[in-house]
């Protein structure tokens, strides 16, 4: 059994210490499951629009991104894909 990867992109933070508490957005990438990485370019191309309209929406500039490089199928048939994004998630709220 292989690790879960999980790529966690913060904030910057600009000269002021980390924050404790932070909003989460849980990126699950496209490719319905069959194709795909946690790298996915649509994430960083999103990442550069919220820093650019960070002022209309601060709760997105200061969240934390997390991306999960969940099991592709046929490889690994479902529920797989959908366990591995339930775990990452429990994970990272507990």
């Amino acid at each position: 059994v292989s690790p879960l990867r999980v790529i966690l992109l913060r904030p910057l933070e600009h000269g002021r210490k980390p924050r404790k508490a932070a909003p989460l957005i849980f990126w699950m990438h496209g490719g319905g499951f069959t194709l795909g990485s946690a790298r996915d370019p649509y994430i960083m191309n999103m990442l550069k629009d919220v820093q650019q309209t960070s002022k209309r929406y601060p709760a997105f500039r200061d969240a934390v991104w997390a991306s999960v490089d969940y099991r592709l199928a046929p490889d690994h048939p479902f529920p797989a894909a959908i366990d591995d994004c339930r775990l990452a998630l429990y994970y990272l709220l507990n």
